[in-house]
């Protein structure tokens, strides 16, 4: 029977050997890589059983190692291993965990040896924390928040409404984009739960009575599981008449997956929240395969172009190309066109070039929290025709 394989980032010779050493003592075979293309390999074709990350890589190869391993929502347990002081190997255990990644150890790389000799002993029953308590611990204290991103009528650089973004305003990691965290809360099963805390804040915070002379619109995001709840446009108009609000100033963004997995469903809900006055952008436009068809089968008012397009945008023709014709599809069907990403002076200007009337994206505003929102929302116009 072969040997159960030890994969490692490591750089470091002295630390290689002592972790080899040390695994091979327990039966495992050890694969070293410097490089993220070579610990890419090694992950595909090495059929590793235990991971081991230096966290002390150089240009930033260790943070792109945990993004490919979240990306690949890797089950497999993971040790990183630094000279970083106790406060930071907490916090990056923690970033990871949260990304999804099964952390079994954040240790010194002097403790690493042993760590490893005596974690491959009882690897089959190591397990990652469950966050499940501890992110329900954030809705009661209140972490999980809504931050508000602005969205621009392109023309008069006037700010028509924001999106309702979730964080979660950590007290070691600061403010995690939902991101970092949605794998982990959806493995727990809580991400739906932590989704309307959101909704019904935001809607909250947007329709309190000192806002409602604004004419600006809220969009808010609902995943594929929630859209699937049964009663749920009936719990979203609860919330926005709670909240004082009016359906007609809140566009509801959906994904492309949302809408297909059960589409006789996502018409009757859409047509619902529609026919109360709710609008409804398709988010992410432009990515998926299904996208097109689906202009043709549901009721959107809204095309939000997937933000890659006007990122590459500047630098690619070929993008270019399919960004105005995504563009030109939207108008002729007599939508609203939002282009998302705009990240830059050049990636303002091709939306601009293209006819492209709405946009957001870091360039334009960042995410504010509630108290900033009157200072984004001073002179800001109704929703877009």
């Amino acid at each position: 029977m072969e040997a159960k394989c030890l994969l490692m980032l490591e750089t470091d010779a002295a630390t290689r050997r002592s972790i080899s050493e040390a695994a091979r003592d327990e039966g495992y075979r050890s694969e070293a890589a410097e490089t993220e293309e070579a610990f890419r390999r090694s992950y595909v074709f090495g059929n590793p059983a235990l991971i081991v990350v230096d966290m002390d890589h150089e240009d930033d190869v260790a943070s792109d190692v945990l993004r490919f391993l979240a990306e690949q929502a890797c089950p497999l347990p993971v040790v990183l291993v630094t000279s970083f002081d106790a406060t930071v190997l907490d916090a990056i255990g923690h970033l990871a965990r949260l990304r999804g990644l099964r952390i079994v150890g954040v240790v010194d790389k002097a403790e690493a040896p042993a760590h490893v000799r005596r974690l491959v002993r009882s690897v089959a029953s190591c397990a990652a924390g469950d966050l499940r308590d501890e992110m329900r611990r954030a809705l009661r204290r209140g972490e999980i928040v809504p931050r508000y991103q602005p969205i621009l009528d392109l023309r008069t650089s006037t700010v028509i409404g924001v999106e309702a973004l979730m964080r979660w305003d950590h007290g070691l990691l600061g403010l995690l984009p939902a991101g970092d965290f949605a794998r982990a809360a959806e493995d727990a099963g809580v991400f739906d739960e932590l989704g309307w805390h959101v909704i019904e804040r935001a809607l909250a915070e947007f329709f309190a009575p000192a806002h409602r002379a604004w004419s600006a619109f809220l969009s808010v995001n609902a995943s594929p599981r929630q859209l699937a709840e049964r009663g749920f446009a009936d719990r979203l108009l609860r919330a926005i008449r709670s909240a004082g609000g009016t359906p007609r100033r809140v566009t509801l963004e959906v994904t492309e997956s949302s809408s297909m997995e059960h589409p006789a469903r996502a018409l009757a809900l859409f047509g619902r929240l529609r026919s109360a006055g709710v609008r409804l952008a398709l988010d992410d436009f432009g990515k998926g395969y299904s996208s097109f068809s689906l202009l043709q089968r549901m009721p959107f008012d809204i095309l939000k172009l997937d933000q890659e397009f006007v990122r590459r945008a500047p630098t690619s023709r070929d993008t270019r190309v399919i960004l105005s014709t995504l563009v030109g599809l939207g108008r002729s069907l007599g939508l609203a066109v939002i282009a998302e990403g705009i990240e830059s002076s050049a990636c303002l200007d091709i939306a601009r070039k293209f006819g492209v009337t709405l946009g957001q994206g870091f360039y334009l505003g960042e995410p504010v929290a509630c108290d900033l929102l009157p200072c984004l929302l001073e002179g800001a116009h109704g929703a877009p025709a």
